[in-house]
């Protein structure tokens, strides 16, 4: 669904324009909100900057959105590009989480600096990348003897054989889905982008958590009545 705006234009005049989406998030703290709109200008044929202002009350900064209006002959919806400035700051993984994969920390956190740069199309290879490296390294570390078996085969074939828990395969499998229309030619899942990928690795590192820490205190315990 498509957001009506009035943009100034180059000529002092006021245009009402379309944007199919605001921001989600401040590229300066970083928490995920909805900005407030403060002004939009008209800067050439295709494009548009906004000025937004970040609504958390330990931040309210004012950043620009950049918009491009990628094919005027048939849409006149500006697509966003890109936010500036920015100030990445480290993402925080959970203990659970650096324990099982510290690659997949370290690629996550290049492919989230990827996405808020405007690199959309190589931060989509990158989070299913670290979906890939989460997973084998959640495997390997469940059954150590099958280390060698599971670093050779496809992600798809280890998640249907490897992993026991229903949820977390299941997760692990939409995201792999999600994760290689990022990385091919042609896209199985049109109505779905980038964002659903990162919810379906956020649900899949979620599943993961709760299942060590489960298995973490069921040892811990077993002794004991």
């Amino acid at each position: 669904m498509s957001i009506s705006i009035k943009a100034s234009t180059i000529d002092n005049k006021t245009e009402t324009i379309s944007i199919e989406q605001n921001p989600d998030y401040c590229p300066l703290c970083n928490r995920h909100q909805e900005p407030s709109f403060v002004s939009a200008f008209i800067t050439q044929f295709q494009n548009c900057q906004i000025v937004y202002r970040c609504t958390n009350n330990k931040c309210l900064s004012f950043f620009i959105a950049y918009y491009h209006l990628h094919d005027y002959r048939t849409s006149r919806n500006y697509r966003i590009v890109c936010l500036r400035p920015q100030n990445p700051i480290g993402i925080k993984f959970e203990e659970e989480i650096n324990n099982v994969s510290p690659l997949f920390c370290e690629i996550y956190r290049q492919s989230y600096l990827a996405e808020i740069s405007g690199y959309k199309q190589v931060a989509g290879c990158g989070y299913r990348k670290a979906l890939e490296f989460l997973i084998k390294d959640y495997c390997i570390s469940r059954k150590p003897d099958a280390s060698d078996e599971i670093k050779r085969k496809f992600l798809g074939e280890i998640i249907r054989t490897h992993i026991d828990d229903n949820t977390v395969k299941a997760c692990a499998e939409k995201a792999t889905w999600l994760g290689n229309d990022e990385t091919h030619y042609v896209r199985q899942w049109e109505d779905m982008d980038i964002k659903d990928l990162k919810e379906l690795l956020e649900l899949t590192k979620y599943w993961i958590i709760q299942k060590v820490k489960t298995d973490k205190y069921l040892k811990k315990m077993q002794n004991k009545k």
